[in-house]
């Protein structure tokens, strides 16, 4: 279901101009139609594939820019190749951790702080029921940063 409208607030029209991938707000012209939903909006909205082939990357910052709550990670292998930042106050929940699944691969942007990033306020969001890779992407994701996965002070998810 849509709102169909020609004038924005100024948030939604920040938000609007933000979601480059459409996921939640469409222009056409004179008009913008407005996904009318509650709670986390889904990262296929955005255009992520989770097929572990179609790098997912855009999808999940800008669904994650642009959701107001966070985002839903559905069941599937998100093929990433660079940093995933999680704002403050919102979260990325995911529907188990074999089911929804980070995938780094061996082009994965080596000067990334991480796989993840957690805001940095006291409301940092939350993730939750994602997993990260099978044996062989801790094996290489060790091979290329020199360590394995795992959460670093709080915030970050990838290597020091």
């Amino acid at each position: 279901v849509y709102k169909l409208t020609s004038t924005l607030s100024a948030a939604d029209a920040a938000a609007a101009t933000a979601d480059t991938q459409e996921g939640i707000y469409f222009a056409n012209g004179l008009y913008t139609a407005i996904r009318q939903f509650s709670g986390l909006a889904n990262v296929r909205w955005f255009g992520a594939a989770l097929d572990d082939a179609t790098n997912d990357t855009t999808a999940f910052n800008v669904a994650l820019a642009v959701a107001v709550d966070g985002v839903l990670f559905p069941t599937g292998r998100a093929y990433i190749t660079d940093m995933v930042t999680v704002p403050n106050n919102k979260q990325m929940i995911g529907v188990g951790v074999a089911l929804s699944v980070f995938s780094v691969k061996a082009d994965f942007n080596l000067s990334a702080l991480g796989v993840v990033k957690m805001g940095t306020s006291e409301n940092q969001g939350l993730i939750d029921k994602i997993g990260f890779g099978e044996e062989d992407e801790f094996a290489l994701f060790t091979e290329l940063f020199g360590i394995g996965l795992e959460f670093f002070s709080d915030r970050f998810i990838g290597r020091r």
